[in-house]
């Protein structure tokens, strides 16, 4: 996710500024956001999202043990963006 769950907003999208007790966030800015992917150990991913995909899911079978996850959002000419600031892990 680009964005906390909470927010509700698209992948690619902007968010407005907002003033919390401890300050103020500013705008997030819009993204050309095409594909997600992503890298746990030796396993990498990648897959489409729409403009109004709010998470992409993905399900990957992992060996016990430590391993290191990266994440890359990539526009249509498959150009590395940023990565993803929200990731969330589920155990099956």
């Amino acid at each position: 996710r680009r964005w906390s769950r909470e927010t509700g907003a698209p992948i690619a999208s902007g968010l407005p500024e907002r003033k919390f007790w401890d300050g103020t966030y500013p705008a997030g800015k819009a993204l050309p956001i095409a594909r997600v992917k992503i890298q746990i150990g030796a396993i990498a991913q990648t897959r489409p999202v729409a403009a109004t995909d709010r998470a992409a899911l993905f399900s990957v079978t992992l060996p016990a043990g430590r391993t290191q996850l990266t994440t890359s959002f990539l526009d249509a000419a498959g150009q590395e963006l940023c990565g993803a600031y929200y990731v969330y892990v589920r155990r099956k």
